[in-house]
């Protein structure tokens, strides 16, 4: 009879403790929300999910060529969460969508990069950041495996290109250097994706030849 009264307490306990780590487990598994192009797990920002360019941090230490991260910390002050790359009203949304990417507030490739980063870390995988760079012409897209690094992990490259576009089909309308910052020509995307999900850099390019 003691053994019982003893051991039904230590059963209750054990159920217990099982059934919280099992909502634990799905709750991490959810994402906050489900959109036309994938599961938004996260709204990305700075303080929790830091730009990465090649693998390298603003704050990161003891890495070479840091320089090469330096050119965007203009972008990141300028754009910290995923919220300030989209239009004023999607920014204040509770579930914003992605999709109402401003590009017009875009000044150049610099802000371009950080903020598809912001978008990229925001989905669930690599799958919802094609599905959404699609949108915007971002098509012929390629995939490819890389090897570990000393910054990044076994990862995999996303390559999309958008072709020379038409006067009213430009990513950005207008931009402080005029017709330079246009994006009317090709324009292209280069991200890589470490297995888990992670975005380890982010690169948006394009050429006005």
């Amino acid at each position: 009879m003691l053994f019982s009264i003893r051991f039904k307490p230590l059963v209750l306990r054990l159920f217990l403790m099982l059934s919280g780590f099992a909502q634990s487990a799905h709750g991490q598994g959810a994402g906050l929300y489900d959109d036309q192009h994938g599961i938004v797990t996260k709204l990305s920002e700075e303080t929790t999910t830091p730009f990465r360019f090649v693998g390298r941090t603003l704050e990161g230490q003891g890495t070479e060529r840091k320089f090469t991260v330096e050119q965007f910390r203009g972008s990141v002050a300028r754009f910290p969460a995923v919220q300030s790359c989209l239009t004023d009203e999607q920014a204040s949304a509770t579930e914003p969508d992605l999709s109402s990417f401003d590009w017009t507030k875009m000044r150049g490739a610099e802000d371009a990069t950080v903020c598809l980063f912001r978008v990229a870390s925001s989905y669930q995988n690599i799958d919802a950041f094609e599905s959404w760079i699609a949108q915007f012409g971002f098509h012929h897209a390629s995939r490819s495996e890389y090897r570990p690094t000393r910054q990044i992990g076994p990862s995999i490259k996303l390559c999309a290109s958008r072709g020379r576009s038409d006067p009213n089909d430009r990513l950005i309308p207008s931009g402080i250097f005029g017709n330079f910052l246009r994006f009317d020509h090709s324009s292209s995307i280069r991200a890589r994706f470490e297995l888990d999900g992670t975005v380890a850099s982010m690169q948006f390019s394009y050429n006005t030849k």
